[in-house]
């Protein structure tokens, strides 16, 4: 059995694997039925699939995109914690080889999830606004749309799934990835947008990670990180190319960070 069939085996087979993705699913069914139920009420109320559906795809962006960082963090991390790395390199030295198949099965794993649960979402709330909400109003071009919503968040997804997998690998440790993260989270979102809003700095949407993904997901995002500004706000724009190349530029990084830190004790 070759390496690649064996890890993606593996991989479905881990206990974290298979929780992240029953609460998943789980939200995404209680979701659905809320929807569903508040469907019941006045037509004021009803689920309208023109409009409403793609706020529904970043919520399952989201979703998704946390599944994805936690098992790629926890595959990779947990082999380095408990050895389980050391024991496969000893008949497969080759680290890079090793580490870039892992990665590969826990993308690919990830974007066959995601296609299947952003398949079966998309009929699900489909089939809500047939029986209970509003179907009209849909062209060829606003399923276009949708869909290249669709595929940004499937890429986001993925590079989420990169990332956390490469911090586990610097780190060896699957609270490393997770400890970064909670970092970004506090220190670099919160604590960075109150000091630049202290100090009243332009734009300071372009010094936040989270204005790149809102961004990317959506088109264009207010470079001040206010969604809710009205006119210009007195802001540029922060478009979608330019999310995708700073995205792209801090996975590309974590990715090289990871193959040079597993580079350095390869066997020749």
């Amino acid at each position: 059995m070759s390496l690649l069939a064996a890890e993606r085996r593996r991989f479905f087979k881990r206990r974290v694997t298979r929780w992240t993705l029953g609460a998943v699913v789980l939200i995404l069914i209680a979701i659905a039925v809320v929807i569903a139920w508040y469907s019941r009420q006045p037509p004021a109320d009803r689920f309208v699939f023109r409009t409403e559906f793609e706020p529904l795809i970043f919520v399952l962006a989201g979703l998704m995109g946390l599944f994805g960082f936690i098992v790629g963090a926890s595959y990779v991390g947990a082999e380095w914690h408990t050895g389980a790395m050391l024991q496969l390199l000893a008949w497969r030295p080759r680290r890079v080889s090793v580490l870039l198949t892992k990665l590969a099965t826990a993308l690919g794993a990830v974007l066959a999830v995601t296609l299947v649960l952003g398949a079966l979402w998309t009929v699900a709330l489909w089939a809500v606004a047939c029986k209970r909400g509003d179907d009209e109003g849909m062209t060829t071009g606003a399923w276009i749309s949708f869909g290249l919503t669709g595929a940004r968040a499937v890429a986001l997804i993925l590079a989420l799934t990169a990332v956390g997998f490469c911090l586990a690998s610097l780190g060896r440790h699957t609270a490393v990835a997770l400890g970064a993260a909670l970092i970004v989270a506090i220190v670099g979102e919160v604590g960075v947008r109150i000091l630049l809003d202290q100090v009243q700095v332009p734009s300071a949407g372009r010094y936040l990670l989270s204005s790149y993904g809102a961004a990317w997901l959506t088109r264009s995002w207010p470079a001040s990180g206010n969604p809710g500004c009205v006119g210009d706000c007195g802001t540029s724009m922060i478009t979608w190319p330019q999310a995708g190349l700073v995205l792209g530029s801090v996975v590309l990084i974590v990715l090289v960070a990871a193959i040079w830190n597993v580079r350095r004790r390869d066997v020749t």
